[in-house]
Formats: structure tokens, C-alpha cells, sequence
């Protein structure tokens, strides 16, 4: 990416009085300006696994809105879609944090049916859980993050090395 420059005047300490003041003009770097750059700038500096999370959570969503359905469903389903609107108890646990983020959605939310709203919700609720697992998965799997067979645990008792408890009391020598 091309860098973009500018002049800005900059005064400098001279010792001859005689000389004017005037300063030479240095190059300054400015930051992008257009959307387009910053865009460009910020997904440069993504990583890979982060590119990939955004990919998982892309393909997620547009899979679940394509697959939405439009209005109430049958069974327990539908009660899910209306009872955040009417902020009520489902079962005995009452799913509250689905229940008060379903509100927030449904009141942020202001087109389509109610029951589409909270099938909307859903739906990026699961979007949003996959890039979730496809991270955990990643850490539980690679090696980098388990602790590395070859390297022995600091001891607990700097006078036993390598021992796994400290002495029992009776174990211990006595102090001078």
C-alpha cells in the first residue's frame, strides 16, 4: 500500500542570528482518509485465524437466513418466538438472558413479525457460537497450547527438587 505524504513546516534552532527562521518543510505520513483504506488497512492486519472466524460466522448466517422461517412455528418453538415479546416465563428455568436479549432484539428490531424477529435472533445467536467453537477447537488442538512434555514443572519445595508435595512436617529437617 502506497504511502501518503505531506509537508509540514517544522522549526529548527539555528546558530546563526542573521539566518531566517524559516524551517524546511519534512514529509509526514498521514493516515488514510477514504473507507475503502481503512477497510483495506484493517483486514491486513488480521490474522488468520480471526479472517477464518469471520468466514464461519459469515457462511453461519447467511446459511440460517436463508433457511429462516417466516413465521410461527409449531410446539415449543413458538413459545420461544413470543415470550421474550411479552417478557414471560417458558419453563421451569425461564432461559432469562434469552429472554431479556430476545427483548432488546424484537424492540431493536422494528420490521417483520414478531416470530421472524426471534427466529432472526436465533439465528445469529448460532452464527455467532460457531466461530466460538471453531476457536476453542483450535486451542484444545494445537499443540502450542499444552504444557510441553520435556519441560519438568518447578518444584513446590526449592530443597526436594522435583518433588511433586512438600514434606510432611515429621520429613522436615530442624531449624538451627
Amino acid at each position: 500500500m502506497a504511502q501518503i505524504t505531506g509537508h509540514k513546516p517544522q522549526p529548527t534552532k539555528k546558530n546563526n542570528p542573521s539566518s531566517s527562521s524559516t524551517a524546511h518543510p519534512t514529509p509526514q505520513v498521514l493516515r488514510p482518509t477514504s473507507y475503502a483504506l481503512r477497510i483495506t488497512h484493517y483486514l491486513t492486519s488480521l490474522n488468520l485465524n480471526t479472517l477464518i472466524s469471520l468466514l464461519i460466522f459469515a457462511a453461519a448466517l447467511y446459511t440460517y437466513t436463508y433457511t429462516l422461517a417466516p413465521t410461527v412455528i409449531e410446539g415449543d418453538a413458538a413459545l420461544y418466538q413470543f415470550t421474550p415479546y411479552v417478557l414471560g416465563v417458558t419453563y421451569p428455568t425461564g432461559f432469562p438472558l434469552y429472554i431479556l436479549l430476545g427483548k432488546l432484539w424484537v424492540t431493536l428490531i422494528p420490521f417483520g413479525e414478531i416470530a421472524w424477529r426471534m427466529n432472526l435472533f436465533s439465528a445469529v445467536c448460532s452464527a455467532l457460537a460457531l466461530p466460538l467453537i471453531y476457536n476453542a477447537t483450535r486451542r484444545l488442538l494445537t499443540p502450542s497450547y499444552h504444557s510441553r512434555p520435556h519441560q519438568k514443572p518447578p518444584s513446590p519445595n526449592p530443597q526436594l527438587p522435583n518433588s511433586p508435595t512438600p514434606p510432611h512436617h515429621s520429613q522436615q529437617s530442624p531449624n538451627p
